[in-house]
């Protein structure tokens, strides 16, 4: 029989195995959504040499979704009269923005993944209990100082997940747009 403070070791190790395999996970799915991005790119751009140039030359995942989201607008059909007039979005604008969805919002997790430190946070348990213990993302505290990261939640196991799964659905989004809207336009 293994002792309970053994036990405890062992199931916390199991833990941070599953967390550092999850950050894993969704660092593999954003590079998948880039490389997404980089197709419905080049789709609009032209020559898939050129086109590589000129999307990996820009370093951040932000500014190549607003470069690809401007060139995707260029090549998609305008409104036949202005908005201000009762003009109304092309379907495949419309498309576009459902594809890209809520990709402003997730790179802001992706660059908290990216950038901030593993930590343990811990629960006392107020008795002989040993306090509950857990792995997280969180800003350091010198980072917390800024008042933009000064309420930013640190990132558990289960954030995580749900950003994987968030992830996988915008990568399938991108690719969805791009066989079955863009590579249809005239």
């Amino acid at each position: 029989m293994i002792p309970d403070y053994l036990s405890n070791q062992q199931s916390f190790h199991r833990a941070g195995d599953e967390f550092y395999t999850m950050i894993g996970q969704c660092i593999t799915e954003w590079a998948a959504v880039d490389d997404a991005l980089f197709d419905i790119f080049q789709d609009c751009m032209g020559p898939r040499e050129q086109s590589a140039i000129i999307y990996f030359r820009i370093q951040s995942l932000a500014t190549r979704l607003s470069l690809t989201d401007e060139i995707v607008m260029s090549v998609l059909p305008k409104p036949e009269r202005p908005k201000s007039q009762g003009g109304h979005d092309h379907p495949s604008v419309k498309a576009w923005k459902t594809a890209k969805g809520d990709f402003d919002e997730l790179l802001s997790v992706r660059s908290h993944i990216a950038h901030h430190p593993v930590g343990i946070g811990l629960e006392p348990s107020g008795g002989i209990m040993p306090p509950k213990t857990w792995y997280e993302l969180s800003a350091s505290s010198k980072e917390r100082l800024r008042e933009r990261q000064s309420d930013l939640k640190p990132l558990r196991v289960e954030d995580l997940r749900d950003h994987l799964g968030k992830i996988i659905a915008l990568k399938g989004r991108l690719a969805d747009f791009l066989q079955n809207v863009l590579t249809k336009q005239p």
